[in-house]
């Protein structure tokens, strides 16, 4: 194929119809290993989701096995999925899971600065 017609499949394939969407999916293939993910989703109030979608949607399927983020790496070879599967990682995602709430979002204030400013008034729940 030429360059122009792969340049038109990858737009197509990238092209969402939201633009916070679009922006999202961008910044997490450029920025992967920058920890601005987390912050990101947070901005727009969709970690929650997030987390639902990394413990319940499978990111292959492999011979009738759904394989999920957390219970495997997988690379493409010639165009399907090889998964190698590594348990490690679902006690990890479940605690996560478990112990996220969404008020915690916000961080607590210390107390050194609300005596320093008793204008401050603490994030909700802590």
């Amino acid at each position: 194929r030429g360059d122009e017609a792969r340049a038109e499949e990858l737009f197509n394939a990238y092209r969402k119809d939201d633009f916070v969407d679009e922006l999202l999916e961008s910044r997490e293939r450029e920025l992967c290993y920058e920890g601005s993910r987390k912050y990101d989703l947070m901005r727009f109030n969709r970690l929650d989701a997030a987390l639902e979608y990394i413990y319940k949607k499978p990111i292959a399927t492999v011979n009738d096995k759904d394989y999920y983020p957390w219970n495997c790496y997988f690379r493409f070879e010639s165009g399907k999925p090889v998964v190698f599967e590594e348990e490690y990682f679902e006690p990890c995602v479940l605690s996560i899971k478990s112990n996220w709430r969404h008020y915690k979002m916000w961080a607590p204030i210390s107390s050194l600065q609300i005596s320093a400013n008793p204008n401050l008034k603490q994030n909700a729940r802590w």
